[in-house]
């Protein structure tokens, strides 16, 4: 049995995301909000409050809201803009610069570090402004970035077996 307040909730996220209002009715007129009126068409009841609506009824309306579109869960992540840096270059990009702070090659291990390399290694890139961030690399200086951070690993010995 699901908790009805997580029902409750999901349908009170679902008219937020598809637009309906329960604000343009006037209930003391007779008048019934676009809201209402979908849960009075589709449950025969106006609200989905825990005493006046089933389980079995919220799932109705919830099923009703997706065939609408209501997506439920984590929004999609959005993909790559062609040219940029891949998931797995980004990653390798992070993994080599930890093999070189775990090995104590660096000063500053951490992420603002390898951000301050990132841009400082990219100021030829970019108009002279560089990245600020592995995430923001284009795919083709990510993979120079990549080889320079390899060939780091290389001088301070540090073997291919040690990131991978």
């Amino acid at each position: 049995m699901a908790d009805p307040r997580k029902n409750i909730a999901m349908i009170k996220i679902a008219t937020k995301q598809l637009g309906i209002s329960d604000e343009d009715g006037n209930e003391s007129l007779g008048v019934l909000s676009t809201y209402r009126l979908m849960l009075k068409n589709l449950t025969g009841k106006t609200s989905t409050a825990i005493g006046a609506m089933s389980d079995a009824e919220r799932g109705k309306v919830i099923r009703h809201l997706k065939s609408k579109g209501f997506t439920s869960g984590r929004p999609k992540r959005r993909e790559k803009a062609p040219g940029m840096a891949s998931t797995g270059q980004i990653g390798l990009i992070h993994v080599l610069w930890k093999t070189l702070g775990d090995g104590g090659h660096l000063v500053s291990p951490g992420t603002d570090a390898l951000n301050a390399w990132v841009l400082s290694s990219t100021k030829k890139y970019n108009q002279g402004a560089g990245y600020s961030a592995p995430d923001f690399l284009p795919e083709v200086v990510a993979g120079r970035l990549i080889e320079s951070l390899k060939q780091w690993c290389f001088r301070v010995g540090l073997e291919e077996s040690d990131w991978e």
